[in-house]
């Protein structure tokens, strides 16, 4: 049986297909590209770089260049109905933009709402029996969220949430309208690299936050100081500033190699429905600091929303620059999400195994492996 998947350049996208190629699969991919011959090799790429190695891929993946916010991807009738008659009935949609930026909204919700309007479309003319639709654990906003400062929350923390959240009400809808077809959509949190190879790439969320620190130990490293006398004689970095966000907070994260390992076992049971797909043992967002500046070899800094005083100019900078890196994420690092785990728990029963906490080695393998590639492994 034929599937079609979209975005499997992305980093959800391109593990999965690997997996369903190890299992000797026909894939149809939708890729963004201005040529065939691009999209084939941004596929190419992206199935290199993904965590799920294949080392015999039996299936085949026959990519389609097309672009998500048009009507039924730009496909010609001819492609459409050649896609058809290859008994496609099964549909994977891990496509869309995870841009918090209030700025890029019109785009964001172009991308996934209009974006999930489209895949609607041609799962309804090409006769899917499943519809597997990777969202979001974040999808429900502030529903879930407790806050740990003084900020009033807001329905949902950013666009990305409120586009998620309204693209599955757009899926439900028309389920009510399909009952035969059965309908998955799972709910991760923070996905980062393989849990044993720290393997990612189109390094986003987390990774976006720690780049920061990344940036400035290059810049100290090459010999670009702009401030004078911080560096000590142990090669650690002094940088007595503050960072926004709440010491208790609860960093939810996932790695790449759990989550596969979750939603396949949801798929085998058959029975659709809404699974989030979360790390039962969460970090504090106050060890995550700690963990990642001792990895940069980076000392000093604090967590706290008030920010620090009697700094000078330059150091001032640097807190203000870690500020505004820092901007988006910060509903992430300043309060504890609480997800109903009932229906993930019911429908792997006694199977459900639980992320391995996210410890030092873990996190360590993840960032050694982002800096060895400098942050930029991009499709």
């Amino acid at each position: 049986m034929s599937l079609f998947i979209t975005n499997a350049t992305g980093f959800v996208g391109a593990n999965l297909a690997n997996h369903f190629l190890s299992e000797d699969r026909k894939l149809f991919v939708l890729t963004r590209a201005k040529s065939d011959a691009e999209a084939e090799l941004r596929l190419e790429k992206a199935l290199g770089f993904a965590s799920v190695e294949t080392k015999t891929k039996k299936g085949e993946a026959i990519t389609c260049k097309g672009d998500i916010t048009k009507p039924y991807f730009g496909f010609s009738d001819k492609k459409l109905s050649k896609i058809k008659k290859q008994g496609v009935k099964e549909l994977w949609h891990s496509a869309g933009s995870v841009s918090f930026s209030k700025k890029q909204k019109e785009s964001t919700f172009l991308i996934n709402c209009e974006g999930m309007r489209n895949v609607i479309d041609f799962a309804s003319y090409v006769g899917v029996d499943e519809f597997h639709y990777i969202s979001t654990a974040f999808a429900e906003g502030n529903a879930i969220a407790i806050s740990l400062t003084n900020k009033k929350l807001e329905n949902f923390n950013n666009p990305y949430e409120e586009s998620k959240n309204m693209s599955e009400k757009l899926l439900l809808d028309w389920a009510k309208q399909n009952p035969k077809v059965k309908i998955f959509i799972y709910r991760p949190s923070i996905i980062i690299g393989d849990s044993k190879s720290g393997r990612a790439f189109n390094f986003s969320a987390y990774y976006r936050y720690v780049q920061v620190f990344h940036y400035l130990r290059e810049m100290f490293d090459s010999g670009r100081r702009v401030i004078p006398g911080v560096v000590g004689s142990d090669g650690e970095l002094c940088l007595p500033i503050s960072v926004p966000g709440a010491y208790k907070s609860e960093v939810n994260m996932i790695t790449i190699d759990y989550a596969l390992e979750i939603i396949m076992a949801i798929k085998k049971r058959g029975q659709g429905g809404i699974y989030p797909i979360v790390n039962m043992q969460p970090t504090t967002y106050g060890w995550l600091m700690e963990k990642t500046t001792r990895f940069f070899k980076i000392k000093g800094i604090k967590i706290n929303d008030s920010g620090s005083t009697g700094l000078d100019r330059d150091l001032q900078k640097i807190e203000s620059m870690f500020a505004r890196g820092i901007g988006d994420y910060y509903p992430y690092i300043s309060q504890i999400f609480r997800w109903d785990m009932s229906p993930t728990f019911e429908i792997l029963g006694e199977s459900f195994v639980h992320n391995s906490k996210i410890d030092t080695a873990i996190l360590y393998r993840v960032l050694r492996y982002a800096v060895a590639n400098n942050f930029n492994l991009k499709v």
